[in-house]
Parts: C-alpha cells; structure tokens; sequence
C-alpha cells in the first residue's frame, strides 16, 4: 500500500536520490539541474526541507516513489501566494493515482497559507498538463524559452489553482 508522507531532515538522503533521478531522467521537467543539486550539501538538502518548504513523498514498499513540494512565496507583498515544485513520480509508477495524492497532500499544507498555488508545465508535456488540470488549475500564460536543456529550448505554461 502507497503512504504519502512529509519528509523531515533526517530522509534528506532519500529524497535527494529520488530528486536527483528526476532531474537526470526529465531535466526538461524541471528548474533545477543534476550538476547543481547533486553538488548540495546534507545540510542544504536538509534546508530544503524545512521552513517554508513542505516536501511531500509517495513510500511503497519502504521505497520513495515520486514526491511533490510546497512553499509559500517570500516576499511580503507574494506570501498571499505558492508554490508547487518537485513534482516527480517514478515511471513505473505513473498512471496508479500517486501523482494525484502527492498533489493533494501539497493543497492540504497550502490551503491555510496562500490563497493561490503556481506551477508549470512544459508545453508538450500533456500527462503533466492533465494532471494538473484535473486539479483545478489553470493555463495563464506561456513562457516562451522559459528553460535550456543541452541546447534545447523548452516554452513552460504557467498555472494557477486558485482555493479563494
């Protein structure tokens, strides 16, 4: 059976493995890079999440499985508004609803923080895009170039779900 649970600092090495394989097998469904993020440091790993950041992730039979973040915006004049990052689930995996609790586990921690939570979603990607959908949220703009990946660039829609 698939338990979603958030992460606290003593899992950073679990979550790092499973963030890391995402960036190296999808870096175009990310912002962050392998390189960069495999360079981090346990106590960077374990900042990440904590504080603002909620990271959830999916166990199966004592394995993560795919995770997804939140965090509220800095700023003072943003906090009204977050973020969901990280969104990952292990391609064997995909397609068995893990992605669709991951997504609410995030919405449950967000809910009493913000009143509007982003994401983005490479234009092509369509299962990322339905699933999202599927949430509520919604396509307001496309950013066009938004990454680079071995010289290839990737436009990102922006979306929002708004809760009030």
């Amino acid at each position: 059976m698939t338990s979603v649970e958030r992460l606290v600092p003593g899992q950073w090495a679990e979550w790092k493995a499973l963030r890391l394989e995402g960036l190296l097998r999808h870096p175009e469904a990310f912002g962050g890079d392998w390189e960069s993020e495999s360079r981090q440091t346990p106590a960077e790993w374990q900042a990440g999440m904590t504080g603002r950041s909620h990271v959830f992730a999916a166990r199966l039979e004592g394995g993560l499985v795919g995770s997804a973040g939140f965090a509220p915006f800095a700023p003072a004049k943003e906090r009204h508004r977050g973020i969901l990052f990280a969104m990952y689930v292990r391609d064997g995996h995909r397609g068995s609803g893990i992605a669709d609790r991951l997504i609410e586990a995030a919405f449950a921690a967000a809910q009493p923080l913000v009143v509007q939570i982003h994401c983005a979603a490479r234009v092509g990607n369509e299962p990322a895009i339905r699933l999202y959908r599927r949430h509520g949220f919604e396509i307001y703009g496309t950013e066009p170039r938004s990454l680079l990946v071995d010289g290839v660039y990737h436009d990102e829609h922006l979306m929002v779900r708004r809760f009030r």
